[in-house]
């Protein structure tokens, strides 16, 4: 449950970001844009990493 959860919390922020960058780059800087793109890989590395936590627990299980 907790995996779950945490997938879903950082889906929801990846999303997030790349709907930034998608929808409102034209008003963001270019180290707003910068900054955004550093963080959305951050994110999605973790998510990433909990993804493959939770296939794998539920490969054992």
């Amino acid at each position: 449950a907790i995996l779950n959860s945490c997938e879903y919390g950082e889906g929801w922020a990846t999303d997030t970001y790349e709907k930034a960058l998608k929808d409102d780059a034209e008003y963001l800087t270019t180290e707003q844009q910068a900054m955004i793109k550093a963080q959305h890989a951050l994110l999605k590395a973790d998510h990433d990493k909990v993804k493959s936590m939770h296939d794998t627990l539920a490969e054992i299980a």
